[in-house]
């Protein structure tokens, strides 16, 4: 059961994300300091990249590094996807290589800690 939730809840919150980048959020964003955003970016792609790895560890029982693999090309390509798909079809968004770095960085964050946990946890064996 918890398997195939996390697969669900994984696909809920990538369809959640995509949708949500090609809204327009002018009106949420006005008046926040230039370049806030790029920290929603990285906590995104953290969450999105961490849910994928767990997806492809628990329920689909693969290995870590593969895990690993899978979930940040996912979470990479994903998130160029967006940058393009609010280039081309969306009025009120741009696309923003800026944005391409902080969900690369979020993507980043979450292989450290799985590789620094991973290391750890043989370490003490």
């Amino acid at each position: 059961m918890l398997k195939k939730s996390l697969f669900l809840l994984s696909i809920a919150y990538t369809l959640v994300l995509l949708l949500a980048s090609l809204l327009n959020v002018n009106s949420i964003t006005q008046g926040l300091p230039s370049n806030s955003d790029k920290f929603l970016h990285t906590a995104a792609h953290v969450m999105l990249t961490g849910l994928w790895f767990l997806t492809f560890s628990k329920t689909f029982t693969l290995n870590n590094l593969k895990s690993i693999g899978y979930a940040s090309v996912l979470a990479i390509g994903l998130g160029v996807l967006i940058e393009v798909l609010q280039g081309t079809l969306t009025q009120n968004r741009t696309t923003d290589i800026n944005d391409v770095f902080a969900n690369v960085l979020g993507t980043v964050i979450v292989v450290l800690v799985i590789l620094g946990l991973r290391f750890r946890e043989l370490k003490n064996k």
